[in-house]
């Protein structure tokens, strides 16, 4: 367990943000350079840039967490947006690291959002209350690093079992919209094949019933689907 506590360590743009979050008021571009290197054990990137070049650029990302204040620089201040609400949400409940794509996998399931928009509209980086780590894993910024050591492990597996049944619900509701749109059109072709042996059209008539018999067993597998699903969510009684 102390391996994996060892393991958290911050990305540059996550300890500036714990940094500032913690002081709570502003900082100087200098004395947040020294509480990186002293607190966060940061070092030296094999590129030509230094770590107060780093910083430097960091603070000044146009769509980063900062604002500058004067010579100093602090949080900024948080837009109402109802999508980083959501996942602010989902990071309190769940109370461990997530990667960025686990989020919007969760945040899909949950608003029903496409994929592309959650993409395009969910910015953890600009969002001071989300801090990434080095490993690309994402916590929250009030979180103490180290205090989420036993409880780590159960509340990852938790939430992973959480993922797991929403990511079955999911799929289960997607089965049971295929299965209406194939009884759907299980009911419409035989009105076709009337048509059909009006005008005495016997190809098509033979590519309606082929099709008919096909839909016919994926109807049939599908609803053993189905029921298996509505008998696994039906409570024990003891």
């Amino acid at each position: 367990m102390q391996q994996v506590i060892w393991s958290f360590r911050y990305s540059l743009e996550g300890a500036l943000k714990r940094i500032l979050y913690e002081n709570g008021n502003p900082l100087s571009e200098e004395e947040l350079a020294i509480i990186v290197a002293e607190e966060y054990s940061f070092r030296e990137q094999r590129s030509r840039e230094t770590l107060r070049m780093r910083i430097h650029k960091a603070l000044n990302a146009p769509h980063g967490a900062f604002v500058q204040d004067g010579q100093k620089w602090t949080l900024r201040q948080l837009e109402s947006d109802e999508l980083h609400n959501e996942v602010y949400a989902l990071f309190q409940y769940y109370r461990c690291p997530f990667k960025q794509g686990e989020v919007l996998r969760m945040l899909q399931q949950r608003t029903q959002r496409s994929k592309g928009e959650l993409m395009s509209r969910v910015d953890l980086e600009r969002d001071w209350r989300f801090a990434r780590l080095e490993e690309g894993d994402w916590v929250l910024t009030e979180w103490e690093l180290d205090s989420i050591d036993d409880s780590l492990e159960p509340v990852k597996g938790e939430a992973t079992m959480n993922q797991h049944e929403d990511l079955v619900t999911l799929v289960a509701a997607e089965i049971e919209g295929y299965l209406t749109q194939l009884q759907q059109r299980d009911q419409e072709i035989p009105k076709e094949v009337i048509e059909k042996f009006n005008s005495e059209d016997l190809r098509s008539i033979e590519r309606l019933m082929g099709e008919k018999k096909r839909i016919a067993g994926f109807i049939d597998d599908l609803q053993q689907l189905v029921n298996k699903w509505s008998q696994q969510k039906e409570p024990v009684n003891v």
